[in-house]
């Protein structure tokens, strides 16, 4: 990535890779073959930017990582083979990172705005504070890997989506309302995939969109409802979320139900351009 004049990210190139660092994190435990797999696709990364020039790359972890009781050898058998070391952020951490995504590239109000983010193992809900305070963030046990291997069948059951429900209003139910509200992670930007049916990644018009509570919980369910294949099968469904995407977005519109929010703003860009943007801005010319 690099800085343009206006203080804007341009993006080089933009991947993911469906690894799941988070599975079998409801109950308990990493899987070897999830942390394997992100092991290899995080490697993959790296390759591609330094075949393009980076000159300096950057690799964290989050929710999937501060819990598995794996954390210190895979954290350190990816820094002895890619020569890159990886840095677990903490909550914290990552809710100003989220934040300061947002802050940077969306058209937001004066007012102090509030930030989710539910991803793999959490969600993550940072709220704005006045000028020069850190942001306040909570972070919550509604992560969609998470969720889905608690409560959630591969096949569609009525009462098994009930008991996810409760789950979450009770792990839920500090949350106080706030104002303005975005909303960013794989579970948000794949509701505006399959609500438009985008068989090709268009971030500009997923970035910025306006994403109705209603709407959400309502594509939750039906979606849930579905066989596996036939959700696998949706127009707008990104690889390797069919059966995650059901509790995720369950999660998401119980946030907003507890934030007392009707809509929220979409913002396609999360923790890594966060990461992007704090290190450039301490860069000049931001290269």
């Amino acid at each position: 990535m690099a800085r343009d004049a206006d203080g804007c990210l341009r993006v080089e190139e933009e991947a993911v890779a469906p690894a799941r660092p988070g599975e079998g994190i409801g109950g308990g435990k990493s899987s070897p073959a999830a942390l394997a797999r992100t092991a290899e696709a995080v490697a993959a990364f790296v390759e591609r930017a330094r075949a393009r020039g980076a000159g300096e790359v950057k690799v964290v972890g989050t929710e999937a990582l501060r819990r598995s009781r794996e954390r210190r050898g895979f954290v350190a058998g990816v820094a002895r083979r890619l020569g890159v070391p990886l840095d677990v952020l903490s909550p914290a951490e990552e809710g100003e990172l989220v934040l300061l995504a947002a802050r940077r590239s969306l058209a937001l109000g004066a007012e102090p705005v509030t930030v989710v983010d539910v991803g793999g193992g959490s969600g993550q809900i940072v709220r704005e504070r006045e000028a020069g305070e850190a942001p306040a963030v909570a972070s919550y046990a509604v992560g969609c890997v998470l969720v889905t291997e608690r409560y959630l069948d591969a096949e569609p059951d009525p009462e098994a989506w009930e008991r996810a429900r409760r789950y979450l209003r009770e792990e839920l139910k500090g949350v106080e309302p706030a104002a303005e509200v975005v909303v960013t992670g794989g579970t948000a930007t794949a509701a505006v995939t399959l609500e438009l049916e985008m068989e090709t990644w268009e971030a500009a018009r997923v970035h910025g969109r306006v994403l109705e509570a209603e709407m959400l919980a309502a594509l939750a369910e039906r979606v849930y409802r579905m066989p596996a294949a036939s959700r696998r099968a949706l127009a707008g469904m990104p690889e390797g979320r069919a059966d995650i995407f059901p509790a995720g977005a369950l999660a998401l519109a119980e946030i907003l139900r507890k934030l007392d929010a009707p809509r929220a703003t979409v913002s396609a860009q999360g923790v890594r351009f966060g990461v992007a943007y704090r290190h450039l801005e301490g860069i000049p010319g931001g290269e």
